[in-house]
């Protein structure tokens, strides 16, 4: 398509039966296929492994959703001590997104390759108010997810990477399932493009560090992969009944 990406993948399944449907190339220089093992970047959908390893947390006990920012994460401002696990995972915290910010966006620009930790991250807001009072209304934000990320530290007394491989990815048996803290990528994969009309596509696969979205946005994953995760979660593999039924109580 014109302006539009090369190419498109999806793995359909139901019950034991799988399809996979793919249209153009993952590679313009090599024409190659997208295939439902190629290494992708899945952004955002990285929320979901991050709602995994948080509400198989809560099932255990070691945290619970009514748990605050405050009473977990006490050096974080206190303006946001408020807020807590179930508004975060719904994004009715008020958190502000760092990723929003002027100044941050501004650096991301300068050097789209640095490496920042969470807490960087946060310092970009953490002279900012919450946005509403937590629970009143819906708006999203990654800093939410960053936030739990850093719960998630707190309460499994590890870091988030080793948090994703103990309730995620080891059980699942995805290992192409990553979160690097750098732009690499492990071939072969799809790769991204910018797309100018009336010029050759450009590859930007490795021209941003996905990294800087850690636990909101930074994780690889392949389509044959992404399906078993997100067959598991939707399934309510991760938690018990009583946080699967907080989980599907959802906010306009």
């Amino acid at each position: 398509m014109p302006g539009g990406p090369p190419g498109a993948i999806a793995v359909v399944q139901v019950g034991r039966r799988t399809q996979v449907v793919a249209a153009g190339v993952g590679d313009v220089a090599s024409k190659q296929a997208p295939t439902s093992n190629d290494t992708a970047r899945i952004a955002s959908v990285s929320k979901a492994y991050n709602g995994a390893i948080t509400l198989a947390l809560v099932s255990q006990g070691s945290l619970s959703l009514t748990d605050t920012v405050g009473g977990i994460l006490p050096t974080l401002p206190r303006a946001w001590s408020a807020a807590t696990v179930a508004q975060l995972l719904q994004h009715t915290s008020g958190m502000p997104d760092y990723i929003k910010d002027p100044t941050f966006l501004k650096e991301l620009q300068a050097n789209p390759q640095q490496v920042l930790s969470p807490t960087q991250l946060l310092a970009f807001v953490a002279n900012k108010p919450l946005l509403f009072t937590p629970g009143s209304k819906y708006d999203y934000s990654d800093s939410d997810n960053v936030i739990l990320g850093l719960m998630d530290e707190a309460a499994s007394k590890g870091t988030y990477e080793v948090a994703l491989e103990h309730f995620v990815t080891t059980p699942l048996g995805l290992s192409q399932t990553t979160l690097p803290s750098n732009s690499d990528l492990s071939t072969p994969y799809l790769h991204g493009y910018g797309v100018t009309a009336g010029e050759a596509p450009e590859d930007v696969s490795m021209f941003l560090n996905p990294g800087l979205a850690w636990a909101s946005g930074g994780m690889l994953s392949t389509p044959t992969q992404l399906n078993t995760f997100i067959r598991a979660y939707a399934s309510g593999r991760f938690s018990n009944a009583a946080t699967r039924q907080s989980q599907l109580t959802f906010v306009p």
